[in-house]
């Protein structure tokens, strides 16, 4: 089953960068739902960068006091030595819903975070993330290419990471008719469905449809991803193909 729930600001961020790993939460009616090996998927209230994660294990307790007494507070979202109170919990839930329901906290495992990287772009690792997709990708071709997509305000960039180490990177032109420039994801993790996550992100934007040019190396892999494949006429040596494919309901 999956649940959806926001954060903002701090929290969502060190839950993205693997910093935070057990999520606190009044264990209502709504969280009690929730089971060992069920999605999570937290929005962030700030802008449109999105978490997934699987749940490892529920840790519930009668209120936040013997919850914070118990858990590593450091993988609920506190730096080392910083102060810490069961009363911080009261800016989000009143004091008789805490005695009525209880506490639990949620920890979580295969954080997966798909964020807006586009001010960051022209920075090494995104760099790197984006050479396997450029011919060539000489540190002049990258930068060249990061600085067209930092100054496109069409073009919009997104890279996913796992529990906080960046594995992806995709730049698109946003809108209903949404065109992939550039996907590639780290060798180490191909074959893992980040690419096709990524593809699933642009549709939850809005899209209605997605397409791409390309050539023979990264055909199949748009197959795989249910694209319709044509191939076009090209000035290149090696065929181009068009790849198309329109938002279905498991998108909505």
């Amino acid at each position: 089953m999956t649940h959806y729930m926001k954060l903002s600001g701090e929290p969502f961020y060190k839950t993205a960068e693997g910093k935070k790993k057990i999520e606190l939460r009044l264990f209502d009616e709504k969280r009690k739902k929730i089971s060992v090996g069920d999605i999570l998927v937290f929005g962030n209230n700030e802008n449109l960068d999105l978490i997934t994660a699987t749940v490892k294990a529920l840790h519930t307790f009668p209120d936040f006091t013997e919850l914070y007494k118990r858990l590593p507070l450091t993988l609920c979202g506190y730096e080392e030595g910083e102060e810490a109170e069961p009363t911080d919990m009261e800016r989000y839930y009143n004091k008789e819903d805490i005695k009525k329901h209880g506490a639990v906290g949620i920890e979580l495992c295969d954080i997966t975070a798909i964020r807006d990287v586009k001010p960051l772009l022209t920075q090494p690792p995104f760099l790197n993330l984006l050479a396997p997709s450029v011919y060539g990708p000489t540190e002049e071709r990258l930068q060249n290419r990061a600085g067209r997509y930092k100054g496109d305000e069409n073009t919009q960039v997104y890279a996913i990471s796992r529990d906080g180490s960046y594995k992806g990177i995709v730049a698109f032109s946003s809108g209903k008719q949404a065109v992939i420039h550039d996907i590639a994801v780290d060798p180490s993790c191909r074959k893992e469905g980040m690419g096709k996550t990524l593809i699933e992100f642009i549709f939850r934007l809005g899209a209605e449809t997605v397409t791409a040019e390309t050539d023979d190396d990264a055909v199949g892999f748009y197959k795989k991803c249910g694209f319709t494949v044509t191939e076009t006429e090209s000035d290149y040596e090696t065929k181009r193909y068009l790849c198309e494919r329109r938002r279905t309901w498991e998108d909505r």
